[in-house]
């Protein structure tokens, strides 16, 4: 089985709601290619569907399950969990990519692989690794507990880290998958109301670039099985805990 790689960068020069910037990845790229041009309001996409499985049209009764699974730390679980429910759509906040605290894990590519879906990955924020970050925020090597590299390889020694190469990028956001139909229309939607994280995020022991936003895609009625059904729209967002409940709100 393929999978196609894609890669779609959002301009978000500018945080206002009503700035939405539409986005059809058109192009594939490696793995390494991805995540290297990647930034903040930029998407990833994977599709690991089978043949026959692409052939198939959303029903009318489907099965969508939203999660905030918790930066993917849990990965057997949740995959476990994921592959009981066998839902048509996953909605989901909070999954790592190259992060320490998750396993060095590209959590959205693994999920899709795993459960044979298609994914578009949001990246909301470049995690920055840093001897401030406490071990449950562990992003590199630099994190707390800090980790000894080996200088000529960059393998870790006693951590027992292997592969995990001086400089490589830590991301973490939101992702939606689809079993069956096709997604299209990526959107990334900035929140009205944010923390400025690149300013206050030393402060909360978590540096970081980004900012939070709506991600949002389409199945287009010819994707589900009555192509008189309208276009179905799906939302994923990870609301920001920082701006209190006016903030949420706002948002």
């Amino acid at each position: 089985m393929s999978s196609t790689g894609k890669f779609v960068d959002a301009n978000h020069a500018s945080m206002r709601i009503d700035r939405e910037c539409l986005h059809d990845a058109t192009f594939n790229e490696s793995a390494e290619e991805q995540l290297e041009k990647l930034t903040p309001g930029g998407f990833l996409h994977y599709d690991y569907r089978t043949p026959m499985a692409k052939e198939k049209r959303l029903p009318d009764q489907f099965h969508v399950v939203q999660w905030n699974i918790e930066r993917g730390i849990q990965w057997d679980r949740v995959k476990d969990t994921f592959r009981a429910l066998k839902a048509d759509i996953l909605i989901l906040q909070e999954l790592d990519i190259n992060c320490r605290r998750s396993g060095y894990r590209n959590v959205a590519k693994e999920l899709a692989k795993a459960l044979e879906m298609e994914v578009y990955f949001l990246c909301e924020f470049e995690e920055l690794d840093s001897t401030i970050r406490s071990p449950k925020n562990a992003v590199g090597p630099l994190s707390q507990p800090t980790l000894h590299l080996d200088s000529r390889s960059g393998n870790s020694g006693a951590g027992g880290i292997s592969g995990q190469r001086r400089g490589q990028r830590h991301f973490h956001g939101n992702a939606i998958l689809s079993s069956v139909a096709t997604l299209s229309n990526v959107t990334a939607i900035p929140h009205y109301v944010g923390l400025d994280w690149e300013k206050h995020g030393v402060k909360l022991r978590e540096p970081r670039c980004g900012f939070r936003y709506f991600m949002r895609c389409c199945i287009k009625s010819c994707e589900r099985e009555n192509v008189s059904m309208p276009d179905l729209y799906l939302y994923s967002c990870h609301f920001e805990i920082f701006v209190g409940c006016l903030g949420e709100r706002g948002s």
